[in-house]
């Protein structure tokens, strides 16, 4: 797979990003939420860093 710098990326692609890492984050919530796996399996971490007020 190839890195691609913001440059290299249209709206569309980096919208269509965007959109995959969101429900990529809010499935992995869900099957912790609902306790699906095992809670010892997941690792928890942050997906976006703290923004400064």
């Amino acid at each position: 797979m190839t890195t691609l710098t913001r440059q290299d990326l249209n709206f569309g692609q980096v919208v269509a990003d965007v959109l995959c890492e969101f429900l990529e984050v809010a499935v992995h919530l869900i099957l912790y939420v609902r306790e699906v796996y095992p809670v010892g399996i997941f690792q928890k971490r942050k997906k976006c860093p703290a923004t400064r007020s």
